[in-house]
């Protein structure tokens, strides 16, 4: 850019010169002037703010509202003031041109929500060199109500118009009489041009086969007349065509030069002379166009459907093979055709380097005389100087997130010769950027999350400062703002994939998804290959089985115990989907046994016990662990029926919620919280001493008694852990122990046990194994007895018998 011209941007925008002039010295302002030249930018339009100073005679006084439609109007830009409201600001065309309640004019970019919801302005005060977000009252308290909405007028012949096909169109249809004229008689030349090669099937089908001289003389006459008048018609065509091409040329000659005319200075010193000159010449390459080529191809293509007609007449089969062919040709065309564009392009380009160094550096030689008649020659050379190159892509780019690319920054540089590189150069987020330095491809190092905004601001405004550089000391810095924009994003299923539970119990677990937009999140079951024994509460995620499972009789589909099931969070409009296993673990029974004999918990190992015992309420009679003959079980006989009928009147686990153990359940009945059940407590009178003397698994009458009736005074509930766990156990486990306190003061222990039991085994199995046992004084391994059911006697034998030896 020339000083000139730097010098009249820095005044109009109030930019500092480099100079240490005091503040006062300074001349105010012009901001109408700024934002005038501004706008003019941003619509294309080259604008020089001195010039603008000169045709408005404004000298030093600012630019008013009046002023700056005056020069949009010579501009021919087309501009309008109007005052308004908030509300219709809105929805009007932005940017525009706002004025402040103080006289002074600001730019206002653009207005959308925030991220707060609330409409938020970008405004663009002139001599800043960043833009403010300003909110509807701030807004308000600034803006006087008046906006110069600008916009360039598309029916205008002006600057902003190219050069193409249309500029001729006027002068077409001045003279379309004579074109008319020229379509009809070149169109009678083309049907003129049937008649030789019919002259000559005639000659070849007719004269030659029959020698008929006289036939032949007649059809050379006829031929000799037709070629005169097709002379003599292309004649009158090249005529009347040559008349019409000389009044368009200079029709559009003229209009061009006054074109150029209107055109401001600034329109050519932000352009090569020799561009100029390129763009001019090539008014006579379309002039040839539409005066002869085009006009050729109309004509071709109005005589095509004559010659397929005559074609059809002399050989359809001909004419189908033609009609097959021109795909073909129509294919071609579609892939040369762009080749051709791209090699017209680049000879321009090198057409207007070379017009450019002839036209910017050239020397001349004028003859200068003096008064006495004296003459000298003087050598005059004019060089080309570089020219910065200038920054065109945008410059407030909206991008979404969860996305690294911006844009392509690009610049033009009026020295074709140079090659433009670009670089970050500044900015508050710079470090979040790179650019491809010969591409201008700008991008985010890692894409950006508009939930967690990771700009300076955190208003996910990112500022990043793009340098264009010709090599040569030219650059043109610029400050990009992106805007990140919200994507609404599927949810996360966080909760565990892997879950273990308890056999005969059917949650499973709540299923939580996270959302970045806070969404409502709704569940369902999508699938899996056990989805239909489960179900899902689809507002808050609560999965559990249809029905409890059971261990011993796996209901998945692979009767392995583990269930697969899966389960989908969605927003309403995107979704996740997970597989959950489901792992159901074998639960022993749970009794509470009392140290009667006072030796200690005794308890008696499944593959020992004879007794048979309702251990899971299903009605039938399981092989059980059980207490020893001289403890007790604390039994409640719910029922009322003074008999112990099944695992639900030794079990106290389901007594209270969150129990996981029969001892802990009991703290249900401790009605008075004092951690001991004793007497004071309101059921304890219902609760009963089971000795199953015989271990039968019957509870006779002479076996049971109330607590007090064996003299125990209380039953502690603070828990001492024995550090075993009854998932996965293979016989019976004491989980916990308390006190147990008798009449006299005297205590024993309590165990907070679990029986392991086996579910319909045959009793004859029982029997069989019981009479192996002694084989585990001899290392002999433990039997699973559904597995021993299933086996031949004398491989149970020959197995334990083997333990025995070895």
């Amino acid at each position: 850019m020339a000083e000139g011209e730097a010098g009249a941007v820095a005044a109009a925008t109030g930019e500092e010169s480099g100079n240490n002039e005091s503040e006062a010295s300074r001349p105010a302002m012009d901001t109408g002037l700024a934002c005038l030249v501004t706008l003019l930018k941003f619509l294309g339009k080259a604008a020089d703010p001195e010039q603008l100073r000169h045709q408005n005679g404004k000298g030093g006084e600012p630019f008013t509202t009046q002023d700056i439609l005056l020069a949009c109007k010579q501009l021919e830009v087309k501009a309008r003031a109007k005052t308004t409201d908030w509300k219709k600001l809105v929805k009007m065309p932005l940017p525009a041109v706002g004025r402040d309640s103080d006289g002074n004019y600001f730019i206002i970019g653009k207005i959308a929500a925030g991220e707060d919801g609330e409409d938020k302005v970008l405004v663009q005060f002139p001599g800043q060199q960043k833009p403010e977000i300003l909110d509807q009252q701030a807004f308000d308290a600034l803006w006087s109500g008046e906006v110069i909405l600008m916009t360039t007028r598309a029916n205008i012949a002006g600057a902003g118009r190219k050069f193409d096909v249309t500029w001729f169109i006027p002068a077409l249809v001045k003279y379309r009489k004579l074109l008319y004229e020229i379509l009809i008689a070149s169109f009678f030349l083309q049907l003129f041009a049937l008649v030789t090669p019919m002259f000559f099937q005639v000659v070849i089908d007719k004269v030659l086969v029959h020698k008929g001289l006289t036939t032949l003389n007649v059809m050379i006459i006829a031929l000799v007349v037709v070629s005169t008048f097709e002379v003599v018609v292309g004649g009158l065509r090249t005529y009347v065509f040559s008349h019409t091409t000389n009044r368009v040329d200079v029709e559009l000659g003229a209009k061009l030069f006054r074109h150029l005319l209107a055109l401001p200075l600034s329109y050519f010193e932000s352009r090569r002379v020799g561009e100029s000159v390129a763009r001019v010449r090539e008014l006579d390459t379309i002039r040839e166009f539409l005066t002869s080529s085009s006009v050729t191809l109309v004509i071709d293509l109005l005589f095509t459907f004559v010659f397929l007609a005559v074609m059809y007449l002399y050989s359809p089969t001909l004419l189908i093979i033609v009609l097959v062919s021109l795909p073909l040709y129509v294919i071609v065309s579609a892939i040369v055709t762009p080749l051709l564009r791209k090699r017209l392009e680049e000879k321009f380009q090198r057409g207007a380097r070379n017009q450019a160094f002839l036209v910017e550096s050239i020397n001349d030689v004028i003859t200068v005389s003096t008064a006495d008649g004296t003459t000298h020659d003087v050598t005059i050379t004019i060089n080309g100087t570089n020219d910065a190159p200038e920054i065109t892509s945008s410059l407030a780019v909206n991008v979404a997130e969860n996305t690294t690319a911006v844009q392509t920054v690009t610049a033009t540089d009026v020295d074709t010769n140079d090659v433009v590189s670009y670089s970050i150069t500044g900015g508050d987020d710079q470090s979040l950027f790179s650019i491809n330095s010969s591409t201008g491809v700008l991008t985010f190092n890692a894409a950006p999350d508009y939930e967690n905004p990771g700009d300076s601001g955190a208003n996910n405004i990112y500022e990043v400062e793009v340098t264009a550089s010709d090599g040569n000391g030219g650059t043109d810095p610029e400050t990009i703002l992106v805007t990140v924009s919200n994507v609404n994003e599927a949810p996360e299923i966080s909760s565990s994939l892997a879950v273990t539970i308890d056999e005969n119990v059917t949650a499973v677990q709540t299923v939580t998804a996270s959302d970045p937009e806070n969404d409502t999140l709704s569940y369902s079951i999508s699938g899996g290959e056990d989805s239909s024994l489960f179900s899902i509460d689809s507002q808050t995620g609560a999965l559990s089985f249809l029905a409890a499972p059971d261990y011993e009789n796996p209901g998945d589909s692979d009767t392995d115990n583990v269930y697969e099931v899966e389960v989908t969070a969605s927003d309403g409009s995107l979704s996740d989907s997970e597989t959950v296993s489901v792992t159901v673990q074998d639960v022993l029974g749970a009794p509470v046994v009392l140290d009667l004999g006072g030796d200690g918990v005794e308890m008696v190992s499944v593959f020992a016990s004879p007794v048979r015992f309702d251990m899971d309420g299903d009605g039938d009679l399981d092989q059980t662990g059980w207490a020893g003959a001289d403890d007790g079980l604390l039994v409640l006989d719910r029922n009322g029926d003074g008999v112990i009928n099944d695992i639900s009147e030794i079990s106290y686990v389901n007594d209270l919620e969150g129990a996981t153990t029969d001892m802990e359940g009991l703290r249900a009945f401790d009605s008075n919280g004092d951690m001991v059940f004793d007497a004071a407590d309101e059921q304890f009178a219902d609760f009963q001493v089971w000795q199953d003397k015989n271990q039968n698994g019957i509870s006779e009458a002479d076996e049971l008694s109330s607590l007090a009736a064996r003299g125990i005074e209380s039953i502690g509930l603070e828990l001492a852990a024995t550090g075993d766990s009854m998932s996965g156990a293979s016989d019976n486990v004491l989980v916990n122990t308390a006190t147990l306190t008798w009449a006299d003061g005297s205590t024993g222990a309590v165990g907070d046990a679990a029986f392991r039991y086996l579910e319909d085994v045959d009793p004859s199995v029982n029997q069989l194994v019981q009479a192996l046992a002694a084989f585990k004084t001899y290392g002999a391994a433990e039997l699973d007895l559904k597995e021993q059911q299933e086996r031949p006697l004398t491989s149970v034998l020959a197995a334990g018998w083997e333990n025995k030896v070895g």
